[in-house]
C-alpha cells in the first residue's frame, strides 16, 4: 500500500467527495446534458477541486449515478466559493434538484492507494469498522488496476440533500477501478462476503465511467 497519491491515474489530493443518485426517468436526458456540461465543470472552478469523474450503473429506473471529485484537502467544501456556489444555484441546478432520488454525499480523507490507472469500471463499497488490509493485494489480479481507500470526515450538510444517519457515521470507502467488469464483480461480491466487512456494508455497487474531467 502506497501513501496518498498525487496524479495517478487521475487520483489526485489528500481528499475525495463522493455523491450518488438516481435521476427521475422523464428529466434523465436533461440531468446528462447538465451534470456533463455545467455542473461538473462549474465544481471544478472552485479552489481546492482538483478533477472530476462521472460514472453510471444500471438501466431505466434502476439507473445510478456515481461521481467522484478529487480535492486538494478536506477543507475544499468549506471554502467561502463553494458555500456560496452551494447556496446559490444556477437555474438549472436549481430545477434539476426534485429530479434527484436516493442521494449519498460523502467526504473522506484519502488514506491511501495502491496500484494506479483509471479504469473503465469502478467498484465502490462503503463499511463501518473492518480490516482494510484485505484489500491491500487486489491490483494485478483479476484485471483490478487500483484501489483507493479514505475515512469519511464531517462536513456542513449540502443545502438541498441533507445526510443520512449511516451517511453521518464515520465510515470507510474503497474505489476499486478494474479492466474486467465480471471479474470486478466477482471481486466485489467476495469482499462483500469477508466477515470483516460484509458486517459493517453501508453501501456498494459497480459502475462505468460516462467522462473524466
Amino acid at each position: 500500500m502506497t501513501g496518498v497519491a498525487h496524479g495517478r491515474g487521475g487520483c489526485q489530493g489528500e481528499a475525495f467527495l463522493i455523491l450518488a443518485n438516481g435521476v427521475a426517468a422523464h428529466r434523465r436526458r436533461a440531468y446528462e446534458n447538465w451534470h456533463s456540461f455545467e455542473h461538473v465543470p462549474e465544481r471544478l472552478t472552485m479552489p481546492g477541486f482538483l478533477a472530476g469523474r462521472r460514472y453510471v450503473a444500471g438501466r431505466g429506473a434502476a439507473t445510478r449515478y456515481l461521481t467522484v471529485y478529487d480535492l486538494a484537502g478536506v477543507e475544499a467544501v468549506e471554502t467561502p466559493a463553494y458555500r456560496q456556489l452551494l447556496a446559490h444555484p444556477t437555474p438549472a441546478s436549481l430545477s434539476m434538484r426534485p429530479a434527484m432520488s436516493a442521494v449519498v454525499r460523502g467526504l473522506y480523507r484519502a488514506d491511501g492507494q495502491s496500484g494506479a490507472g483509471l479504469a473503465r469500471h469502478l467498484g465502490w463499497l462503503t463499511w463501518r469498522g473492518g480490516d482494510q488490509r484485505v484489500l491491500i493485494d487486489l491490483p494485478g489480479r483479476d484485471g483490478i488496476v487500483s484501489v483507493r481507500l479514505g475515512t469519511s470526515r464531517v462536513t456542513a450538510p449540502h443545502p438541498a440533500f441533507p445526510p443520512t444517519p449511516a451517511d453521518a457515521a464515520e465510515h470507510r470507502v474503497a474505489l476499486i477501478g478494474g479492466t474486467e467488469r465480471r471479474s470486478l464483480q466477482r471481486v466485489l461480491a467476495g469482499l462483500i462476503a469477508e466477515p470483516s466487512m460484509g458486517a459493517g456494508l453501508i453501501d456498494h455497487g459497480l459502475f462505468d465511467l460516462i467522462l473524466a474531467y
